[in-house]
């Protein structure tokens, strides 16, 4: 059996939760890469095709609001809307996953649309209208209550990503903070809603797991960003750049915090805290060359060198790695609710 069919089996009562972790524990011995961190999103070739299809349908509604405008504009664009549900409702139907994902979302902007321009505040020209535009806040409110609704509607994990896109576009819009207090804000939760998920479904055999690692993809830069960028520049200010980094403390400090969001990212089984830290380790890296080697020029091939190979054997050996990582912990008690223990 497939990682899919396991999960589908889980889903419909045949077998437990337990069950299907010994299943995919049984086939990973055969294929390594079975226990990996499930990802499924197009199933062929065929589904990439109806995807084309969707899109140039799309090309009807604009060019024909374009042409006619005015009343008929909302109703064009709310009848589209509807077409597009149908099409959902029969993908899902037919686990058709990307083109029900992609005529999802063109409901959400269709119906987005035209309610806007039902509630009579117009959007000049069509064509000008954007899907996480901040200045377009009731446009993104409508967007984030269609995206709620066709998630409840649909169960498809990448609605998950859409939503909280609109949410963080909002409040970067509404909120009057500081936008790095905003960005860590709404990282911080994406990631805590995340962790939620992934206790929920420890095993990853439910649809839990994937809402989380969508809510992961969005949260981790935006939560680790404004971590580094806060580090570095209070410990710029009061001081020049050169003296607070000729000291190594700031250099060191930030290799630091890399390390410690990789091993976050350990204990919650999420590469994509990882992946988010990789930039910052890589410009401690640089800085240590040019303060260190004559001709750094000449070695600067080093760098990728040294975090390619970094990435590429923490991916290889993440299993037995986060394994004896846990295993080391004192408290286990508390680290057998983390996912995949």
């Amino acid at each position: 059996m497939t990682p899919e069919e396991i999960d589908q089996a889980v889903a419909k009562g045949i077998i437990t939760p337990g069950q299907a972790l010994e299943l995919k524990a049984e086939a990973s011995k055969k294929d390594p890469g079975v226990d990996e961190e499930p990802f499924a999103f197009v199933d062929n070739f065929g589904a990439v095709f109806v995807v084309v299809g969707l899109v140039i349908l799309q090309g009807a509604p604009w060019l024909f609001g374009a042409v006619f405008g005015g009343a008929l504009a909302p109703l064009l664009y709310g009848a589209f809307a509807a077409v597009y549900w149908m099409l959902a409702e029969g993908f899902v139907r037919a686990k058709r996953r990307l083109p029900a994902t992609v005529s999802s979302l063109l409901f959400v902007y269709d119906g987005a649309v035209a309610v806007q321009l039902m509630a009579g505040q117009g959007l000049g020209n069509i064509s000008d209208v954007s899907l996480f535009a901040t200045d377009q806040t009731g446009f993104l409110a409508i967007v984030a209550v269609l995206l709620i609704i066709a998630l409840y509607r649909f169960r498809l994990p990448l609605l998950v990503l859409a939503l909280a896109l609109s949410v963080i576009s909002l409040a970067l819009a509404l909120l009057n903070a500081p936008t790095l207090w905003i960005m860590g804000a709404c990282g911080l939760t994406s990631i805590l809603i995340g962790i939620g998920l992934d206790l929920r479904d420890p095993t990853r055999t439910g649809p839990w797991h994937e809402w989380a690692m969508w809510l992961f993809v969005v949260g981790s830069p935006l939560a680790v960003h404004p971590l580094f960028v806060t580090v570095i520049r209070d410990r710029i200010e009061g001081r020049g750049l050169s003296e607070v980094f000729d000291g190594g403390g700031t250099i060191i400090l930030v290799i630091g915090l890399a390390f410690l969001v990789s091993f976050v990212g350990l204990l919650l089984d999420r590469r994509s805290l990882v992946t988010s830290s990789l930039i910052y380790l890589a410009g401690a890296f640089a800085y240590l060359l040019f303060r260190t080697v004559g001709d750094p020029i000449s070695l600067l091939g080093i760098i990728p060198l040294t975090i390619g190979a970094y990435v590429i054997l923490l991916g290889i050996a993440w299993k037995p790695v986060r394994g004896a990582v846990l295993n080391a912990l004192p408290g286990q008690e508390i680290w057998r609710h983390l996912p995949r223990y």
